[in-house]
């Protein structure tokens, strides 16, 4: 499901990208990862709204600065006890 929502802007802004369509891609895609670096999207979420695949919007996330992986020790620390959890749950006969 989509929606078409009209915004107004200076002609110079399209005639830098080259096209209100490519304009339009460039408007999405910033909403998008401004979303994600917020953290309303999860990167699934916004490569899916991308039209990408997660892998392929890793690149894309990181050059607009989106946190990726633990930031601190504390963190790191939580993500191996989750997996751990996990692993122990799925290594039950």
């Amino acid at each position: 499901m989509t929606t078409s929502v009209t915004i107004e802007l200076p002609d110079r802004l399209v005639e830098i990208v080259g096209s209100p369509e490519g304009t339009a891609d460039l408007a999405r895609q910033a909403l998008v990862l401004a979303l994600l670096r917020g953290g309303t999207l999860s990167h699934g979420q916004a490569a899916e709204m991308l039209g990408l695949s997660l892998w392929d919007s890793l690149p894309m996330a990181a050059e607009a600065g989106v946190r990726m992986g633990p930031q601190t020790p504390e963190e790191l620390r939580e993500e191996v006890e989750s997996l751990r959890q996990m692993m122990s749950r799925t290594s039950r006969p």
